[in-house]
C-alpha cells in the first residue's frame, strides 16, 4: 500500500455542486470545495472566514418585509435607504438619520422619514437610476407614476411624481372621436365626443393638436380629475393649446394607470430611458439628450430629441435595462435585446437607433447589473446566473451560464447588488434566506460562489462606498424571544479588527484624546492624573491597559481609588513602559446595547480572547472580572464550514479514483488563524490547540501564520473510504484562513 501526499493549493473556486463528479483534472475541481459556507474565496488562492455583521437598527415595522436601496452622491457621501410600507428612512455613517440631523419637524431624536407611494408589495419591483442628488424610480403596474427622489441642501429628501413633459404619448393620428378643450392655458376641462376617459387616467399627460394635425400646433395637458368617461379636468403643461375647437388629432398618454407605467429604467448616452408598460411591454422610451431627463419631445426628430423603439420577437416584456458601453441592454422574460446606434463611433439618435435580439435566455424581474466582465442577470426561474458580454469580433453579445458548475447554489434570487472594493463581489439574496456571493477576478481565473448564513434569513442587500472600500448592508429576519424582528446590519469590512459575531455590538474603551500621567510605572497606590475630566467614582475596580502590536496587554493597572474626575489611584499589575500614556484603554465587564438580542445566547470576545457564551438579560451581558477588556465584541454565533472534494492522489498503478484510501495526517497551511476544528466529517471534529500551557488565558489568542503562511501537521481520524475528504470549521469568534491543505494518505491498489 503506497503512502502518498497530495496538496490542494488553492480554494478560490469556492463552492461547487456534487454533479461535477470526479473531474479530478479540471482546474475548478482542483481549487473547489463541496461546502463553502461563511467563507470568502480570496483571488490570491486562500479561503478566509467571513467577518461578522454589526447591528445598526430595527426596521420601522418588523411585521412587514422591507428593502434597502443605496443613494450614492460620492464615495464619501452616501446613504442607505430603508423602503417599507409607504415610507423611506435613511441611514448614514452606520446610523439612522434623525429629524434633528436634518432640521426636520418632529421629535429631534426620531428617525427622519419621508412618505412614499410604494407599498410592501411594490418593493421587489422598484427599479432606480441616480444622477447626482436626484434618483428616478419606477415600479411598473398601474398604481404609481415614475417617481423623483431629490436630496435638498439641508439633507432632507422629497419624493414626487415625475413631471414628464412633451410626452411620451401614443402616435398622434386622426382619431374617430374628437377632444375639445375649454381653454388654452391653466386649468381646463377636456370633453370627448364619445367615451374615452377612465379614472385611472388621472395624472397622465396627453397631446392635442389643431384640426389639421400640424406638429407645430401641438400642446399638452395633464389630467387632474375624472368627471366621466367623456369629461376630465386637466392642467395645460408647457405652451398654450392651439385653441378651444374640437379636434380629432390627439394622442393618449403612453404611461397611465390604464396603459400601465414602465417597469424598468436606466441612463444611457445622457438620456433617461424607461421600458415595458402593460400595454407596450417591449417599448423603450428615451428622453431628450444632454440630461433633459424629463423631456420626451420627439416631434422634430432632431438628433437630441426623444425617441421610442419597440423590440421584436417573442420577448414578452422588458424586466430591466442596463447601459453597457455602446448598447442599452434590455432584459426580457424571453431573452436579451440590445438598443444602440449600431456603431461605436455614432451617437444614439432618432435616425440611428436600432435594436438587436440576443440569445433567448430569459430574465427574472431582478435588476441586471454590470459586474466584472459583462452584464450579469438572473434567469426567469431565479436559479441560474447568466453573463452576457459583447464580443468585438462577432459584434454580438455572448451569454454563458455562470452557475454551470454549481447548479444548486441558487434557489430563487430576489435582489442583487455589486461590491467593487476591496474585491469584486456580486451579492445575491436568495429566497431560502442565504446571502450568496459570486467573486470574479479574471486575471487570476477566479469565478467562485460562496454562501453566507446566519441565525436568521437574509432578505435584502445594498452596497455603498465608504472611504475607499465598499460597505455591504443587509436586512436580516431574525426570531428573537419568539417574535419576528427585521434588523439592518452591515458586514464588518476591516479584517484586522477580528470581528466574528453576527448582529453584534462593540464596547471600545480606547482613549486617545486624554493623556494619562503615572507617578510611577510599577507599584501600588500609584497616583494617575488625566489631562481632562475622565473618571468617576463608579470606575473603581476597572482596569487601565495598553497593548503591544500583537494585541496583547503589556501594561495593566486596577483603579483602587477616586479623588476627582482627573485624579485616581491604581495598583499596577503589569508594568507600563512609560509614565505617560496617550493611547490607552479603560476596561469593562458589562456590555450593554443588546436589547435587540434579549434572551439570546451570544458569544463574547474580549481583547481577542474568547470569553465564552452568555445570555442577554436586560439588554446586557456581564463577563468575569478576570476577562475585563478594553475592546469587546458581543453577538450571535455563526459557523464557517469548508469541505473538500474527494482526494485523488493516484496509486502505484495509476489513478486511484475508485480505490480505498485512508487519510492519517493532514497538513494545514494557514495565515493569521486561531484554533479551529477539522475532521473526516462535521460529526467527528478535532479541535486544534489554540495556545500553549505557558500562555496567559487573558491574553489574545495567538494567531498561527502571523505575517506569512505557516504549516501545521495534525493526526487525522480518517477511515478507509473511496472518497475521503477533510472538513474544517471555525465557530469561535476568531479568524481562520486556509491557504493550502496537504493530505498524508495510504491508497489500497488491490
Amino acid at each position: 500500500m503506497p503512502r502518498v501526499t497530495y496538496t490542494q493549493e488553492a480554494f478560490n473556486a469556492g463552492e461547487m455542486a456534487p454533479r461535477i463528479g470526479k473531474r479530478v483534472t479540471q482546474s475548478q475541481y482542483l481549487r473547489g470545495c463541496r461546502t463553502f459556507t461563511n467563507m470568502f474565496p480570496l483571488p490570491q488562492g486562500p479561503a478566509e472566514r467571513r467577518l461578522g455583521t454589526r447591528y445598526v437598527g430595527e426596521v420601522k415595522d418588523s411585521v412587514e418585509e422591507t428593502r434597502l436601496i443605496p443613494f450614492i452622491f460620492s464615495d464619501i457621501d452616501s446613504y442607505i435607504m430603508e423602503f417599507g410600507n409607504a415610507y423611506i428612512r435613511f441611514y448614514r455613517n452606520f446610523s439612522v438619520v434623525t429629524n434633528g440631523d436634518v432640521g426636520a419637524a418632529g421629535v429631534s431624536t426620531d428617525p427622519y422619514e419621508v412618505t412614499s407611494p410604494y407599498t410592501t408589495s411594490d418593493l421587489p419591483n422598484i427599479k432606480y437610476a441616480q444622477d447626482g442628488d436626484i434618483m428616478y424610480m419606477t415600479a411598473g403596474g398601474t398604481q404609481h407614476r415614475p417617481q423623483k427622489l431629490s436630496r435638498l441642501g439641508t439633507g432632507q429628501f422629497t419624493i414626487e411624481n415625475l413631471a414628464n413633459v412633451n410626452g411620451p404619448v401614443e402616435d398622434v393620428i386622426e382619431q374617430s372621436l374628437t377632444l375639445t378643450a375649454s381653454g388654452t392655458s391653466g386649468s381646463i376641462t377636456v370633453t370627448a365626443s364619445t367615451a374615452i376617459f377612465q379614472a385611472a387616467h388621472v395624472g397622465s399627460l396627453w397631446e392635442i393638436r389643431n384640426t389639421s394635425g400640424a406638429v407645430s400646433s401641438r400642446g399638452y395637458f395633464r389630467i387632474t380629475a375624472f368627471n366621466s368617461s367623456t369629461s376630465v379636468n386637466a392642467d395645460v403643461v408647457g405652451d398654450n393649446l392651439f385653441g378651444t375647437g374640437a379636434t380629432s388629432y390627439w394622442g393618449e398618454a403612453a404611461w397611465s394607470g390604464v396603459r400601465g407605467y414602465p417597469k424598468s429604467i436606466a441612463f444611457h448616452e445622457s438620456r433617461l430611458a424607461f421600458g415595458g408598460t402593460n400595454e407596450s411591454p417591449l417599448t423603450v422610451y428615451f428622453s431628450k439628450s444632454n440630461a433633459n431627463y424629463e423631456d420626451y419631445d420627439y416631434a422634430d426628430a432632431g438628433n437630441a430629441d426623444a425617441m421610442t423603439i419597440t423590440l421584436s420577437g417573442q420577448k414578452n416584456t422588458i424586466q430591466w435595462l442596463v447601459s453597457d458601453t455602446n448598447f442599452l441592454v434590455a432584459g426580457t422574460y424571453g431573452g436579451l435585446a440590445f438598443v444602440g446606434s449600431g456603431s461605436s463611433t455614432q451617437a444614439l439618435t432618432p435616425e440611428t437607433i436600432q435594436a438587436r435580439n440576443g440569445e433567448s435566455y430569459g430574465s427574472k424581474r431582478v435588476q441586471g447589473l454590470l459586474f466584472a466582465t459583462g452584464v450579469k442577470y438572473i434567469q426567469s426561474n431565479g436559479k441560474i446566473l447568466y453573463q452576457s458580454e459583447y464580443d468585438d469580433i462577432s459584434l454580438k453579445y455572448r451569454t454563458i451560464n455562470i452557475t454551470s458548475l454549481n447548479d444548486e447554489i441558487l434557489s430563487g434570487v430576489e435582489y442583487m447588488s455589486v461590491q467593487t472594493e476591496p474585491y469584486e463581489v456580486l451579492w445575491m439574496v436568495d429566497t431560502d434566506g442565504k446571502l450568496v456571493g459570486f467573486v470574479q477576478e479574471d486575471e487570476q481565473e477566479v469565478k467562485a460562489f460562496t454562501r453566507y448564513t446566519t441565525d436568521g434569513e437574509f432578505e435584502s442587500v445594498a452596497v455603498t462606498p465608504n472611504f475607499g472600500q465598499d460597505q455591504v448592508y443587509v436586512i436580516v429576519k431574525r426570531t428573537i424571544g419568539g417574535a419576528t424582528r427585521r434588523y439592518i446590519e452591515y458586514i464588518e469590512p476591516l479584517r484586522e479588527l477580528n470581528y466574528y459575531v453576527d448582529s453584534g455590538v462593540e464596547y471600545n474603551g480606547r482613549e486617545q484624546s486624554i493623556a494619562l500621567t503615572f507617578a510611577a510605572t510599577t507599584g501600588t497606590n500609584i497616583t494617575v492624573t488625566a489631562g481632562s475630566a475622565k473618571f468617576s467614582s463608579s470606575d473603581v475596580g476597572r482596569k487601565i491597559l495598553t497593548f503591544d502590536s500583537a494585541g496583547n496587554p503589556v501594561g495593566r493597572a486596577t483603579i483602587t481609588g477616586f479623588s476627582t474626575s482627573t485624579q485616581i489611584s491604581v495598583d499596577i499589575t503589569a508594568d507600563f513602559a512609560s509614565t505617560s500614556l496617550t493611547d490607552w484603554y479603560l476596561t469593562a465587564t458589562t456590555i450593554s446595547g443588546l436589547s435587540h438580542l434579549e434572551g439570546e445566547t451570544v458569544q463574547v470576545s474580549s481583547d481577542g480572547a474568547f470569553v465564552g457564551e452568555q445570555t442577554v438579560s436586560a439588554g446586557s451581558v456581564t463577563i468575569p472580572d478576570d476577562n475585563a477588556g478594553g475592546l469587546i465584541y458581543v453577538g450571535l454565533k455563526y459557523a464557517s464550514d469548508l469541505r473538500t472534494f474527494a482526494v485523488e492522489a493516484g496509486g502505484q498503478n495509476g489513478p486511484a479514483v475508485t480505490k480505498p484510501k485512508r487519510i492519517h495526517r493532514v497538513g494545514f497551511s494557514v495565515y493569521e488563524t486561531a484554533g479551529f476544528k477539522y475532521g473526516r466529517d462535521f460529526d467527528n471534529l478535532i479541535v486544534t490547540p489554540s495556545r500553549s500551557a505557558a500562555q496567559d488565558m487573558n491574553d489574545a489568542v495567538p494567531l498561527f501564520g502571523t505575517g506569512e503562511v505557516q504549516d501545521y501537521v495534525y493526526s487525522m481520524n480518517g477511515r478507509w473510504s473511496r472518497d475521503p475528504v477533510c472538513v474544517m470549521r471555525q465557530d469561535f469568534p476568531a479568524p481562520f484562513t486556509i491557504a493550502a491543505l496537504t493530505y498524508y494518505m495510504v491508497t489500497n491498489d488491490t
